[in-house]
């Protein structure tokens, strides 16, 4: 935290009630972060997370502000802690299972990663058993079921019976749900022209945008259209669970290197791997890159 910003606290801490001060730190760092200020709300939580270490807000956001980041390791800590204390609280443990999980993800093959994806579907598993009709519950967990190796829970049986429970409760994230099982038995061509449909009726839906892009990029199919889909997505403002744009300037990443363009693949791998410096598979696909100039 800024020395000023102590300082100030301090001062605060000594001319104002704690009790007051923290609801009025809460509703000031609940609405920057809202308005996506990332680095103007954490200051203010970690105040609030100062004066009261079990404050849940404070731990909730601090561990989404650190997984915005890309800094899985300290998101997973202050997850964790707020699970502990709220353990059938569903959004803290969507976000713990989330957080594990794509901290999993930046592991590689170890016994600490799957440590890591066990403990994320665990959590996942119960956020959804707590709030059975949350669509982004049902979703997070279906792409867990997908990618997960089987050792720590994958199965695409039990994403395949997400999928028909998303499509009972919303047909248009029903299909965003297929387009997800398309991808992972590697029906490319299904899987854009389903993610296709969810775009002509809303073409700026953010998540539809990234899937294509990504599918793209994974199939070789459709790749300008691909880049279209991803550079959009830098434009639009990124939702709360949406991918960040160091995994949209990945994938326009691996397009570029597909379409022959090298130099612009560099500069957006090299944006990707700034913007997420703890993930080891941004920086092996530079590094690939790099060895075949």
């Amino acid at each position: 935290m800024p020395r000023w910003i102590r300082l100030s606290f301090h001062c605060l801490c000594c001319l104002l009630p704690w009790g007051s001060l923290r609801a009025d730190l809460l509703s000031d760092a609940r609405s920057l972060y809202d308005e996506s200020r990332y680095a103007e709300a954490e200051p203010l939580f970690a105040a609030v997370l100062a004066g009261a270490p079990d404050n849940r807000d404070a731990l909730l956001h601090l561990g989404k502000l650190a997984a915005k980041r890309q800094d899985r390791a300290t998101a997973v800590d202050y997850l964790k802690h707020a699970v502990a204390l709220n353990p059938d609280d569903a959004e803290l443990q969507f976000e713990y299972g989330a957080a594990c999980s794509f901290y999993a993800a930046t592991l590689g093959t170890s016994i600490r990663a799957a440590w890591h994806a066990r403990n994320g579907r665990i959590a996942m598993e119960k956020s959804v058993e707590l709030a059975p009709e949350n669509l982004i519950y049902r979703q997070g967990l279906l792409e867990f079921y997908c990618s997960a190796p089987m050792i720590v829970g994958g199965s695409m049986a039990k994403a395949k019976a997400q999928a028909v429970a998303i499509s009972a409760l919303d047909v248009n994230q029903g299909a965003f749900a297929k387009a997800n099982l398309q991808l992972v038995e590697k029906d490319y061509a299904g899987a854009l022209i389903t993610l296709t449909s969810v775009l002509e009726r809303a073409p700026d839906n953010y998540f539809a945008l990234f899937q294509f892009g990504r599918t793209a990029a994974q199939s070789g199919e459709r790749l300008a259209d691909g880049l279209v889909a991803l550079r959009r997505c830098l434009e639009l403002k990124t939702p709360d669970k949406g991918a960040q744009p160091a995994y949209v300037w990945w994938h326009i990443g691996k397009i570029l290197t597909q379409q022959g363009d090298r130099a612009a693949a560099r500069l957006a791998l090299e944006t990707a791997r700034q913007l997420a410096p703890f993930d080891s598979r941004i920086a092996k696909a530079l590094a690939e890159l790099n060895r075949q100039a």
